[in-house]
Parts: structure tokens; sequence; C-alpha cells
């Protein structure tokens, strides 16, 4: 069998360039080596009736129980991952010391002096139950945890951990899945609750092979701007819980704290209306939260104009101008485009369609829009405007955000009521094209 060492792709026959890859000359023959593996069958009536079934153990971090459902399973394999710098090892390490487990520590980045530095402004107590193992060796931190079993075990980052058996560098795709394959095995073996922090790429998606994922029992990303202090957890995977859920807290040298008003919390204290600059309200999970749509058109120098965006889709982005250019008559072709979320987060529903085709008006025009107008529905290609899934709770947060005006599309009887409740107006759209004219009269 040949394999290549970069993806892991496999083969009958060698061959020059890999085909899932691209990559050349990394397709090597291997031996076929069965493992050894021990068969367990266990009894359902028994598991079912066991005490420990499914029994939780809180991290007493209370985003993080908030995210999981409640705490923890024993053998829980979790990968916590997020852009550089975004405070993964700073909450790792918070989880360390307030869960009062038995840790270890795995760091393949930081010194254990470093870890220590940091461990000064976050740990305030369980220092002696947290133990620092310096290794980027997959099979010590292995036999480390089959011979001592650890209760909590924490390593970061899971790029770093290498298995000399494999022969690729740290960080490739197939030493990254070898590497979690033998961690995961031997945390389910001793019971153990495994942290792996990962790293991401620039398109958002976990460094490493797609089957990362696949291994772990729970994936938390962690998202924000690291210019401030506002972060965001989204659980995209949970087998002992609802997927889905999110936290929004506070991150800094003393570790994480949560926020108390996390559906305003992304919104700016600007009271003045600006050009470009659009709120609605999107769905993390089952929390509704008030984000901020801003947008730039400038006249463009180039032939081929440019469109640049952060916090969405770019098809997303032009997908929406080219509706707004058919039905409103704002040409963009000489025009560059920059579309970006406020406070860094991404945005992958379509509930937003019309808060960025009213930023990208409102910008075009030069006609400022004010911060009690939000703007929340989706757009079809025929320029319709449809109210999004759970509209009824978006709007009752709108409200709660100090709107008083609050475009969608239109809104069906049973929440009607939502117009008797202080002096918000609803505005119902049905097509894109009646946009202009609200604009306008601003």
């Amino acid at each position: 069998m040949y394999i290549c060492k970069y993806c892991g792709k496999t083969y009958n026959k060698w061959q020059g360039v890999c085909n899932q890859c691209g990559n050349w000359n990394t397709i090597e023959e291997q031996e076929d080596a069965k493992k050894e593996q021990t068969v367990s069958i266990e009894s359902l009536k028994k598991l079912l009736s066991s005490k420990d079934f499914f029994k939780k153990i809180p991290s007493h971090v209370h985003i993080i129980d908030e995210i999981i459902a409640g705490g923890f399973v024993k053998g829980q394999t979790l990968l916590l991952a997020g852009e550089p710098g975004i405070g993964k090892s700073t909450l790792a390490l918070q989880i360390a010391a307030a869960s009062g487990l038995k840790t270890v520590y795995v760091s393949g980045e930081e010194t254990p002096v470093q870890i220590a530095e940091r461990a000064r402004r976050i740990v305030t107590k369980n220092e002696g139950l947290i133990n620092i193992l310096y290794s980027t060796n997959t099979n010590q931190v292995t036999d480390y945890i089959l011979d001592n079993k650890p209760e909590l075990v924490i390593v970061d980052s899971i790029q770093t951990i290498t298995t000399p058996e494999v022969g690729t560098p740290a960080g490739f795709p197939t030493q990254v899945r070898e590497s979690a394959y033998r961690l995961v095995t031997s945390a389910k073996k001793t019971g153990s609750i495994l942290i792996l922090i990962g790293q991401i790429t620039k398109s958002g998606t976990i460094a490493g092979p797609k089957t990362l994922e696949h291994l772990v029992d729970t994936v938390i990303y962690l998202e924000g701007d690291k210019s401030t202090s506002l972060r965001i957890g989204k659980c995209r995977k949970n087998r002992f819980g609802k997927t889905g859920s999110v936290s929004v807290f506070n991150i800094s040298e003393k570790g994480v704290q949560e926020v108390k008003s996390p559906s305003s919390a992304f919104l700016s204290d600007e009271a003045d209306s600006q050009i470009g600059l659009a709120r609605t309200i999107v769905m993390e999970g089952t929390l509704p939260i008030a984000i901020e749509l801003q947008s730039l058109s400038s006249f463009s120098l180039f032939s081929f104009p440019k469109r640049v965006v952060r916090g969405i889709d770019l098809n997303k982005a032009l997908l929406i101008l080219g509706i707004v250019e058919k039905y409103t008559r704002v040409d963009f072709n000489r025009q560059d485009v920059y579309i970006n979320v406020g406070g860094g987060i991404s945005v992958k529903e379509p509930g937003v369609d019309l808060a960025i085709a009213v930023s990208l008006i409102s910008s075009f025009f030069n006609i400022p829009l004010p911060p009690t107008s939000f703007y929340i529905g989706e757009l079809e290609l025929s320029g319709r405007v449809r109210k999004p899934r759970e509209n009824k709770e978006r709007i009752n947060t709108a409200m709660q955000c100090g709107a008083k005006e609050i475009f969608t599309g239109v809104v069906g009887k049973s929440e009607n009521y939502n117009r008797q409740k202080g002096a918000v107006n609803i505005v119902e759209l049905k097509s894109i094209k009646d946009l202009q004219k609200y604009i306008r009269k601003v």
C-alpha cells in the first residue's frame, strides 16, 4: 500500500503526484501493520443502570458549562479552536484551575516558566493539582496518561505534537491525525477528559485534516476581534448535549468573565447616525445577538473594482450586490466595495441580507442611518424580502436594544402584538425596491 505522507491519501500503486493535495514525491510505500486492538463488549442494560452513566463533571467556568450543557463526561475529548491570540490557552488554564481535577498541561509551544507566569495571573486555587509536561512527542504524552491516569489532560497545541513513526513534520495532516488518534485513544482508556487546543487557518477552518473534528466529541470555536476583549464561543459539535450553544464573554490578563448582556455586547456606544452602518439581529444557536454591518463604497481607479469582506462569505456579498444593483438601480460597477461585521465575529445566516443591502445603499448615497433603526430580513433573487426564522425573538431583542424602527419582511398575525409595545414602528418590506424611499426620508 502506498500513502501520501502529507494528506494521508492511499493508493494501490506508486505515482509521482498526489491527486488529493497536489504535492509531488510525497507518496511512499508502507508495510501493512495490524495494530493490536482489544475487543471490549459491554451490556447496554448494565451501562444504563450505572450511576456514572453520563454523569456531568462541571468545569466551574460558567461559559464552558453553558456551552457543553452542564459539564464534561469521563473520557470526553474537546477541541478548542481559534485564531492565535484569541484566548484559547488562557481559557484552558482557567478550566484546569477552576475544575479542581488532577490535571496535566502538555505544552509544545510555551516553556513551563512561561506557563507559570501566565498562571500567576489566572490560577488562584488548586495549584497543586496541575502538572506541566513540556513535550512534543506523542508517545511520551500517551505513556504519561496511561501510567498516571490524570482526570484532565490539556494539549497545547495539537499542531505541535508529533508521532515519530509517521515521519512528517509537525502540523502535517497525517501527523495531526495520527497524534490526535493516539491521544484520544489513551484518554478513552483511562477515562481522562482531553482538551485539544487547535489553530485555525486563514479560511477559518481548523488546521489539519477534517478527520480531526470527527475524532473528538465536542468542538468549540472562539471568535472575536483581538484588539478588544470581547469573545464569543460557539459549539459546532457535541455528542453529549445540544449543538449550537453560544456564550459571550470578556477575556483579560486575569482570565475570562461572563458578559451580563450578551445580546447588546457587540453594539457600539455611538449615538449619532452614521453612513454605511446598519444594525441587525443574528441568531447564534438559540441566542439572539445585535450586531453592526459596516459598508463602504468608493470610486475605483481599476478596471476590476475591489470586493473586500470580513465576517461574511464573499459569495454572499457578491449575491447581495447583484440583487441591489438589479432592483434598486444602484450601480457598483465602478465602485470598490468593503463590507465588515463589527466585533470580529463571523456570520453565515441569511437573516443579515437586508442589513448588508441597506448599509451598501447608505454608503453609496452618503445617507446616515440612525442607530435606533434595525434591519432584519432575507433577500431572494427576485428582490423579495422574507422574514428570517425566529423573527419574533429577533424583533423583541431589537426592542430591548433601543430600536424605534424595525424593517423586516411581512410579519405574521402572531407577531402583530409587537407593534403595540412602546413607540416601535415595524415597517414591512415586500421587496428591496421599497428600501430607497425609506432611506431617502432619513
